[in-house]
């Protein structure tokens, strides 16, 4: 799942977000992949 969260990282930051706005960005969308994979057993490409 890391592999995702580096990439989103990686293509918000070229929006020029300020820092703060990137963790929080980060934060949910890190709760989102732990969800996925922990819960639903599922990754980010099954869920439509």
């Amino acid at each position: 799942m890391d592999k995702y969260l580096n990439s989103f990282r990686d293509m918000i930051s070229l929006r020029g977000l300020a820092e703060h706005t990137l963790i929080n960005y980060c934060t949910y969308i890190r709760a989102y992949l732990d969800y996925l994979s922990g819960i639903l057993h599922m990754m980010p490409e099954e869920v439509s």
